[in-house]
């Protein structure tokens, strides 16, 4: 294991989330085929003292009237990342009604949102699976 540091994540609705470990990785921009997006998806992925593994999902956005939302996702092994990052759903409720309607391009949006989401989750659960492989 790389030097260990502490980290405190935010998470929406909840006391922030503390550890001490280290940073596997941090995927994340707001460019998709070469377009800056409104809207989009930050994940880290860190492996902790203990050996388990945190997630952080971070949506985060630069629409008026929107806020960003943040998550911590905790699995026991790397095995667990890859199910953790397909079970959970990054974009909050209230985004997805709004960007649900069809019409005004909102639906391509929230495909888009949902692609970079499954693009840099696939980052992470092949990273993840590396360093068990490694072992």
């Amino acid at each position: 294991m790389a030097a260990l540091k502490k980290y405190r994540l935010k998470r929406t609705g909840a006391a922030p989330f503390s550890f001490v470990g280290e940073c596997l990785v941090d995927e994340g921009g707001r460019y998709y085929a070469g377009r800056a997006q409104p809207r989009w998806i930050n994940l880290a992925l860190y492996r902790v003292q203990s050996g388990e593994y945190v997630i952080a999902v971070v949506y985060r956005t630069q629409c008026p009237g929107e806020t960003e939302h943040h998550t911590v996702l905790t699995v026991q092994d790397s095995a667990g990342v890859a199910s953790a990052l397909r079970a959970h759903d990054p974009i909050p409720p209230e985004i997805v009604d709004f960007l649900s309607p069809i019409g005004n391009g909102r639906r391509s949006a929230l495909a888009v949102l949902r692609h970079l989401y499954e693009d840099r989750a696939g980052v992470l659960s092949s990273l993840a699976t590396m360093k068990r492989d490694a072992k």
